[in-house]
């Protein structure tokens, strides 16, 4: 028996095994690999309690790999003896004595090592007798730290009443210099570091226990997966100021500004746990990954217990820039589509979130999609019941931008999205982004819910549908344009009124995810409206819809890497080409 890891274990010899409806018996039972071993026997009668023995010599610490979680490899072995004696009444006597030497605690990601922690031993002691059960414990780390712990407790597992003593005592003493351990508790922690101390002290009795001690982190410095952030400077303290009350006590520092917390925690044996932590922070930076940056005052009080989290408070977003690498939209469920399983017995393990939060946007949030260069502020307040869609009410203002459309630039004239405490992923939406070209404003209009909004032309002096397009993609009148073009814009203008504006709305703002709307030109003057999306980060598929000519075409390209495309076409031409790009 055994595997990569322990290596391969053989069986000394055959061993007798006896088992009966109220006895068994086990003779020495060995297993072996080298000069090491793990052995075992035991015998017992109901009537007359029964004994066991074990005895390790250099098992592996990996045997415990299963047990300890993913990507969590151990290295070193462990020696030790115990032995144990039942008596016919159920009382107990035993002990223990387990050793490890020199090993490593190593974390690991996709086979690649991302901490390692030095042991420079583990020892274990135990000692059980008259129904109790006192245990030691220490470990010491290479370079990093040690802790000590000890515990005396009632222990009368074969007794229905247990006699003597009911008191807990123990105590616990812990220093580390490396925090590599924390990541086992929190994965997004990137190489914590800092200095922890733990010192505990645990009383009253089993059925009433009480634990009163301090833990202390200082200098404390790790990155957030994720989001992009370091924390430094990070002070924390947890205090175990009542028998059924932990005071919560941090700060740190990210970016520009500083986070606090102060809470307690809770608890009891007759009650849930609760927690209620209040968060105030001043230009905390929140998020900085290439595509978001974050940079937030908070004041808001969470409220935690068993299923169910309340948040409320103001956040204050001093600076922030959403440059979405993409902008897709999710795939929208049809609403003759039923759920089965989604009542109350699949919501039962879920957690129900309440939330009344203010955000208050200031002058330097910014938006850059591939259409939209905008700074936005104003103020929204989100509310979020259990059960219920999320809702919003407030009024948020782009105060200068430009929308890219046609291949030009328009400046945001207007910009507003009201939030009426409908759904918040449906505001009204008032746009009006414009051209000017000497003495003439042509633009687009966007009004109504953003879901749908109803988009319009307009111009100032009042044109006609085809003028205002020739101004808009020319910046000339459509009698001064050319005769292509001139017949180009009136068939444009066309069809864009037989579709009801339905494509110029996808364009604007990307509201329903369409990234890509253009008109693109063709041999002997034909033209089509292209609208176009990203399915995945390498697939691109656009539709076209001629304007001179019936006719449509689909054309999907595949990015390779970032030169080789392969691309095809289907419609009045179909075929495949292998494209191999240059950037300048």
């Amino acid at each position: 028996m055994g595997n990569a890891r322990i290596g391969a274990w053989r069986q000394r010899e055959p061993v007798a095994l006896e088992i009966g409806r109220d006895a068994f018996t086990l003779a020495l039972l060995c297993l072996e690999q080298n000069a090491y071993h793990a052995c075992v026997d035991g015998t017992g009668r109901a009537a007359h309690g029964g004994r066991a023995s074990m005895q390790l010599a250099g098992v592996p610490l990996a045997v415990l790999e299963p047990w300890v979680g993913a990507g969590v490899r151990l290295d070193g072995r462990a020696t030790g003896q115990t032995r144990l004696a039942v008596a016919a009444d159920g009382g107990l006597d035993g002990d223990l004595a387990l050793d490890v030497g020199a090993g490593t605690l190593r974390l690991e990601e996709a086979g690649e090592t991302v901490t390692a922690i030095g042991i420079d031993g583990i020892t274990l002691r135990a000692r059980a007798a008259a129904d109790r059960l006192q245990t030691t414990a220490a470990l010491t780390l290479t370079g990093a730290g040690a802790a000590r712990a000890e515990l005396d407790m009632p222990f009368a597992p074969f007794k229905a009443k247990p006699a003597g003593d009911r008191a807990l005592r123990g105590t616990l003493r812990a220093q580390f210099d490396e925090l590599g351990l924390l990541v086992l508790f929190a994965p997004e922690l990137l190489q914590p570091h800092g200095h922890l101390q733990l010192q505990a002290e645990l009383g009253g009795s089993l059925e009433s226990p009480e634990v009163r001690g301090e833990a202390r982190l200082e200098q404390g410095h790790a990155g957030v997966a994720g989001l992009g952030i370091t924390l430094e400077d990070v002070r924390a303290t947890a205090r175990s100021d009542t028998a059924h009350r932990i005071a919560l006590q941090a700060e740190a520092r990210s970016g520009p500004g500083t986070l606090n917390v102060d809470g307690h925690i809770e608890f009891g044996m007759d009650a849930p746990w609760r927690t209620q932590l209040q968060l105030r922070g001043q230009d905390f930076e929140a998020i900085h990954t290439p595509g978001y940056t974050l940079i937030v005052s908070p004041d808001l009080r969470l409220r935690m217990q068993p299923r169910a989290v309340a948040l409320d408070g103001e956040i204050r977003v001093s600076r922030a820039l959403i440059a979405p690498r993409t902008l897709r939209a999710g795939a929208k469920t049809s609403p003759d589509v039923v759920v089965l399983g989604a009542g109350t017995e699949a919501r039962a393990g879920q957690v129900a979130v309440t939330a009344n939060v203010h955000v208050l946007l200031g002058n330097q949030v910014r938006v850059m999609t591939s259409n939209v260069d905008a700074y936005v502020e104003g103020d929204v307040s989100v509310h979020d019941t259990p059960g219920q869609p999320t809702t919003a009410s407030g009024e948020l203002r782009v105060t200068r931008g430009i929308y890219r459309a046609y291949g030009k630039d328009l400046d945001i004239d207007r910009g507003r999205l009201i939030f009426t405490g409908d759904a918040v992923d449906d505001p009204e939406v008032d746009l009006r982004a414009v051209r000017r070209v000497e003495n003439v404003t042509a633009g687009i209009q966007a009004r109504g819910r953003l879901q749908n909004p109803e988009v319009t032309l307009f111009s100032e002096p009042a044109l006609d549908q085809t003028n205002i397009l020739s101004y808009i993609v020319f910046g000339t009148s459509a009698q001064q344009s050319g005769g292509t073009e001139g017949a180009w814009l009136a068939q444009a203008v066309s069809a864009l009124t037989l579709a009801g504006g339905e494509q110029m709305a996808r364009g604007i703002g990307g509201s329903v995810g369409i990234e890509d709307v253009r008109i693109a030109s063709g041999t002997g003057g034909n033209a089509s409206l292209m609208l176009g999306t990203y399915l995945s980060p390498r697939l691109y598929v656009s539709y076209g819809v001629g304007l001179f000519e019936t006719g449509n075409s689909l054309r999907l390209r595949y990015d390779l890497d970032e030169h080789w495309q392969i691309q095809t076409d289907t419609g009045t031409y179909t075929g495949a080409d292998i494209l191999y790009r240059i950037e300048r």
